[in-house]
């Protein structure tokens, strides 16, 4: 319902001025310009050098704000900034700017993103060295198909805003630091995007021209507008934003509001940091870890039959046995690798096995790789049990690693969950070998981890042999 003390003219111009006003008398509702939803990026996933840059990360920043950044250098802030700023593609989650989903943007919507939504500043000023400064200011506004007086003039205002139009017929080289970053930040602006994102922007310059550079981004924060993201390690530098994001580690640990600030914000100024635990870290939870040594050792003679199995194809039933013999003397530690290699390639007359010299190194390696896992299970888990919360998640991983370590291809989030997933159904023998290796080569939208056909006969065969070691079964 209409306020009745207001007229239909009245009503337009409040619409008109005031963002959000509702005539119904409703309170406006604030909207974020940037919105990340469980934002992750991994490198390597699943590998055994996997790199988790950014951890299910969740805030909104609102029009005209200023927010920083902060943390320690690794901590994934940059990382963080060019996922906002549309430069990186994350592992998984959702990036919305001003309206727009980041994941639906195709190359040439993407590159009008960058143009009309964003302006980038970087600590290194990635100036062209053979523009001079009014040049390297308008070079965006050659896209935007502007006369080339219109963009001299518009690049000239800037300048001169920025104190120095001195300068516009110079070389970036024959510039201080402070002067070429505030031709950066002048680039910046030039197509006026309602955002401005700096990365480090002053971390090349003195303390001078660091404060000049910081009370540039406050006057166009606070008189133009614009919603400035900056990332810094430099805690000097928190006193200027309305919100400090703390970053280690690729999360947010924690979320400042600066009420010292003189800018009034609306509500939800706490931010919405919000990391809810998926479906796999509940159910892997629910069970405990099952290695022990007595088991190792009762199994080994077991395993040896097992990995001779798989290592042969055509052998006489005495060289079987001779070989069964030595490999679970090796998986007991009662001769070295080199003791085995010898007794590998020693004739069946004088004692060994009879293989050739390449064979024997070949099987070797095989055999060393497994008593390798067998001796790093024995030494992780005491320490998961004693200081794991979650021994069975370890175990998962501990064991999906070691299936990747050959593995040539990447995997995706969505694939390193659903290899987790049925990693433990299978140690734990809810499914069998077939219906695992089955369950690697189903796509992902059918409920599988969509592999193809080759890596997912590999992997199962692979993971039988680790489960050898680790459970005996």
């Amino acid at each position: 319902m209409r306020s009745p003390f207001l007229r239909k003219k009245d009503i337009a111009e409040l619409e008109r001025k005031i963002p959000g006003f509702r005539s119904d008398g409703q309170m406006p509702v604030r909207k974020p310009i940037i919105r990340v939803d469980d934002l992750d990026v991994v490198y390597f996933a699943g590998k055994n050098n996997e790199a988790r840059a950014l951890d299910g990360i969740n805030l909104e920043i609102f029009p005209e704000e200023y927010v920083i950044f902060f943390g320690p250098s690794g901590s994934g802030k940059s990382t963080l900034l060019n996922i906002i700023a549309g430069l990186e593609i994350p592992s998984r989650g959702r990036v919305i700017v001003d309206g727009q989903d980041l994941s639906e943007l195709v190359s040439n919507d993407l590159a009008r993103f960058h143009r009309k939504k964003t302006g980038m500043i970087f600590q290194t000023y990635n100036l062209i060295p053979t523009l001079n400064v009014l040049y390297n200011v308008i070079v965006p506004l050659i896209f935007e198909r502007i006369r080339s007086n219109e963009r001299k003039d518009k690049g000239r205002y800037l300048l001169k805003k920025l104190g120095i139009d001195p300068f516009e017929t110079r070389l970036p080289q024959e510039l201080s630091g402070g002067q070429q970053q505030r031709v950066g930040i002048a680039r910046a602006l030039i197509n006026n995007p309602p955002i401005l994102l700096a990365d480090e922007a002053t971390g090349n310059l003195d303390s001078e021209a660091a404060r000049n550079v910081l009370e540039i981004f406050n006057i166009l924060n606070l008189n133009d507008k614009k919603t400035i993201v900056s990332v810094t390690h430099n805690p000097e530098h928190l006193s200027y934003a309305d919100r400090i994001f703390f970053m280690k580690d690729g999360k947010i640990i924690k979320v400042e509001v600066n009420h010292e600030r003189k800018k009034i914000r609306g509500e939800n100024d706490e931010g919405g940091i919000k990391k809810e635990r998926t479906e796999l870290d509940l159910l892997l939870q629910a069970y405990p870890d099952l290695s022990s040594m007595q088991m190792q050792v009762m199994l080994a003679p077991f395993k040896a039959k097992m990995l001779v199995a798989y290592l042969l194809s055509n052998f006489e039933y005495e060289e079987i046995q001779k070989m069964e013999e030595v490999i679970t003397n090796r998986l007991l530690g009662r001769i070295s690798e080199e003791d085995l290699i010898n007794q590998l390639d020693f004739p069946i007359e004088e004692g060994g096995v009879g293989l050739n010299k390449n064979t024997a190194l070949k099987f070797s390696r095989i055999i060393e790789e497994v008593v390798a896992k067998a001796d790093f299970i024995q030494q992780e888990t005491p320490l998961i049990k004693e200081n794991q919360t979650d021994p069975v998640r370890a175990t998962v991983s501990g064991i999906r690693i070691m299936l990747l370590e050959a593995f040539k291809g990447e995997l995706s989030l969505d694939q390193v969950e659903a290899l987790d997933k049925g990693i433990e159904y299978r140690i734990y023998s809810k499914i069998s070998k077939k219906e695992f290796r089955e369950f690697l080569d189903r796509p992902l939208e059918k409920g599988g981890a969509g592999l193809n056909k080759k890596s997912a006969r590999n992997l199962a065969r692979k993971l039988e042999l680790i489960m050898l070691v680790k459970f005996g079964t």
